[in-house]
């Protein structure tokens, strides 16, 4: 990478930080030389992305929708390292015909890709307003904008979460 921005010194808490998108963002902070602590379901997927980031990762197996979890979560890695960064990335995708989606199934998706980011962004902010640093950044999809086939569930969340960080910037500045 080209760097343009250092991190050094700062620790990055990458939620699906083992595959796709969540993985390209934590080789890139690692790259500019933050700490990044990776965490997913996949404990496989988390060693072997571990393995390629290297003595700047550490990585828990976490399952983000397990939202009663968090603050016991955050504070024991606050009590390593102050988290200086939240990429909430973690997401999972059930692409079917809308008249097919049961309840069930929307709220596994909504609950990975809008209650966890929602609660896990809680529970770092607090830590972060004390310190009055830090930096939450929440993905959002072109499905947000343009709408996509049969992904409905998924546009619901990635829509949710470009509002959640307009509140966010409002109320934490």
């Amino acid at each position: 990478m080209l760097q343009e921005i250092s991190l050094a010194g700062k620790t990055a808490l990458v939620t699906g930080g083992a595959t796709g998108i969540g993985f390209a963002i934590a080789e890139e902070m690692a790259d500019a030389g933050a700490h990044v602590v990776i965490v997913g379901r996949r404990e496989e997927k988390l060693k072997e992305a571990a393995e390629k980031l290297g003595d700047k990762c550490s990585w828990y197996k976490f399952d983000v929708t397990e939202t009663e979890k968090h603050a016991e979560f955050i504070q024991m890695l606050e009590d390593q390292a102050p988290l200086d960064i939240l990429v909430n990335t973690a997401g999972i995708n059930n692409k079917k015909d809308y008249f097919d989606f049961t309840a069930e199934e929307f709220d596994e998706i909504v609950a990975t890709q809008a209650k966890a980011p929602f609660m896990l962004s809680q529970e770092v902010a607090r830590h972060m307003k004390e310190r009055k640093k830090g930096c939450i950044i929440l993905i959002s999809s072109l499905a947000s904008i343009l709408g996509m086939h049969e992904i409905q569930a998924y546009t619901v969340c990635k829509s949710g979460m470009k509002g959640l960080a307009r509140s966010l910037a409002r109320d934490l500045g």
